[in-house]
């Protein structure tokens, strides 16, 4: 990477000025290798000022500093566009003013592009403390579209697609900006280890004018420029859905129709545009990483929009206890991989192969970056017994599971270890995970099939829930040590629900926690009878052995936590699209 272009577009940005020049001074990257290009969109405060008094004051310091300025404010895409003409290295770093990086953040960025440049363009950084909750793969870390809070991209790449829509005023140019780089046939990664602060809200859940009403109409363009027909419909039925509920702002109803009304010509302009490129759209929006419209979502979304991402005030050691039987070297890389992209570091796996040696070929020469005890069992004593192993072997002061067909996102552990840590009290934190029913393709190559990612796990903490049955997957749950030298280990006379006879021996005595944030993915048969088959007889077998299992709860929270489940539980062993049925009819 020769070097970086840094931009950012200023419009009344004095408050932010000082935070931005400091970080950016601060970085232990070589200033000599970054050009400065700021613009300015006829700031009425002090920016013009302090901008060019930082000039002054920085100019030998850095590669480059240009200060530019417009005669009226022409929106985010366009003076982008203007500052990116003067670029001078061979990667442009859109950053915006209200933001900060970190000494490392700079560094980082080459480094990761460096090694990644032969399959992606473009590079996402993650935002502090609000991370932008769109999917990405955890594995590869691709994603679909990249923030232009922080985005870094090839120059070439960026003139080859011709730079920001300049329809877009504000919001939606930077997914605009990252579906013409996919119909190039580029890649887009999202880098969770990099990070930048960003002071985009003031309080959670906050609503910007000038957000709500460009992100609508904009939604609206886009859904023209990359959708169907149907998607272009049904845009008009979203507008009118906004009609029947109150607006946050005064007048909002009246503004959105004027709006709305004078970017038609605008809709036109997309649908042609649409038109002339419609095969090459079809093939994006036929991927999974390519276009999408959910709702007014371009993308699957992991819950957990604010969840505050903290410093982690301590570091303590985790043990992550991977359980395997007869599995294809494939499913165990990604397995592996997830963990390699953790952000949390202090942290160890305990493998146990319970019976074969897939992985041990691949755990001593491809994962030397993890520190791993590979223990393989001489014959198959299954998944409650290796599990057992794993726990007498671990050393952590915490304990979590990865069985190894599932995934967890790089923040799973930094999110997890942040809870339990904040409140002492707590034995065990557990998130929510995305479901994903998958069929097997070619078991031995490892090739399997995605059906859906959907959200069916979860809910706050409730025993008498529990009692009812398993709502966390395994997986998503971390605990204290303590919880098993007290209470022993798995029921090795049983291979299913074998977490839930766990949680029920652990969570009854203790307090667990839900952190209300996608943080891994639980991957599921499609269908399996025998599968079903096996579940129900140890569902029947439990209730067996837990009849008599006493449950020690105040009167209050016994009410409390039953007008939870009246009102909110939802039925265990039914298929997501039959309880989402189910509840309307319900509700009628």
């Amino acid at each position: 990477m020769e070097g970086l272009d840094i931009i950012a577009v200023t419009f009344n940005s004095e408050k932010w000025l000082n935070g931005f020049f400091n970080s950016v001074v601060q970085s232990n990257y070589s200033l000599q290798k970054i050009s400065l290009i700021f613009i300015d969109n006829n700031s009425t405060d002090g920016t013009k000022v302090r901008l060019k008094e930082f000039k002054e004051k920085n100019e030998f310091k850095f590669l480059s500093i240009q200060i530019l300025e417009s005669k009226k404010n022409e929106g985010f895409g366009k003076s982008n566009n203007v500052a990116a003409a003067k670029a001078i290295t061979s990667h442009l770093f859109f950053l915006n003013i209200d933001t900060e990086l970190y000494t490392d953040s700079l560094a980082s960025i080459e480094k990761e592009v460096i090694e990644s440049e032969s399959q992606f363009k473009v590079w996402e950084l993650r935002q502090i403390p609000y991370e932008h909750p769109k999917i990405y793969n955890p594995i590869t870390r691709e994603t679909p579209w990249a923030s232009g809070a922080a985005l870094v991209i090839e120059r070439k790449i960026f003139n080859k697609v011709g730079g920001f829509d300049e329809n877009i005023f504000m919001y939606g140019e930077d997914v605009d900006l990252s579906w013409r780089i996919l119909l190039e046939g580029y890649k887009i990664k999202y880098l969770p280890k990099v990070k930048v602060r960003h002071f985009s809200y003031e309080t959670i859940n906050e609503i910007k004018p000038i957000q709500y009403y460009h992100s609508i109409v904009n939604h609206f363009y886009l859904r023209f420029k990359y959708g169907t027909l149907f998607h272009m419909i049904y845009s008009i039925k979203m507008l009118l859905g906004l009609f029947k509920k109150p607006t946050p702002f005064k007048k909002g109803r009246r503004k959105l129709v004027k709006i709305y009304l004078l970017n038609l010509f605008k809709y036109s302009y997309a649908l042609l545009w649409n038109i002339f490129r419609l095969r090459k759209i079809k093939k994006i929006r036929n991927r999974f990483f390519g276009v999408q419209f959910i709702s007014w979502d371009y993308s699957l979304r992991r819950q957990g929009d604010f969840y505050n991402q903290s410093s982690l005030i301590s570091n303590p050691s985790v043990s992550v206890i991977m359980r395997s039987f007869n599995r294809s070297p494939k499913i165990i890389r990604e397995a592996l991989t997830s963990l390699e992209n953790q952000i949390y570091q202090n942290f160890e796996v305990i493998f146990v192969e319970d019976g074969t040696c897939n992985a041990r070929s691949i755990i001593l020469e491809e994962f030397s970056t993890l520190d791993i005890t590979y223990i393989s069992l001489k014959e198959n004593r299954g998944r409650s017994y290796a599990g057992n192993v794993g726990l007498k072997e671990s050393k952590g002061k915490y304990v979590c599971f990865l069985d190894d067909d599932d995934l967890l996102f790089a923040d799973h552990l930094e999110v997890l270890v942040r809870e339990i840590e904040r409140a002492p009290f707590l034995d065990a934190v557990y998130s929510k995970a995305f479901v994903t029913p998958v069929t097997i393709e070619n078991k031995s190559l490892g090739e399997y099939k995605v059906h859906d990612y959907f959200v069916e796990f979860g809910g706050e903490f409730n025993k008498l829930r529990l009692i009812q049955g398993n709502y966390f997957p395994i997986q998503s749950v971390l605990f204290k040590k303590k919880l098993y030298d007290a209470n022993g280990g798995f029921d090795e006379t049983i291979d299913f629900h074998e977490d839930w006879d766990l949680w029920l021996r652990y969570a009854l005595k203790s307090q667990f926690k839900l952190v209300d944030k996608v943080t891994s993915i639980y991957r599921v048969p499609l269908k399996s009878r025998e599968r079903d088959r096996q579940m129900e007889s140890t569902i029947q077998y439990l209730k067996t052995k837990h009849q008599n299992l006493i449950v020690e709860m105040s009167l209050k929270d016994v009410d409390i936590q039953l007008r939870e489940i009246i009102l909110t539980n939802q039925p265990f062993f039914i298929h997501h699209f039959w309880y989402k049925f189910l509840k309307k009819v319900i509700k009628k």
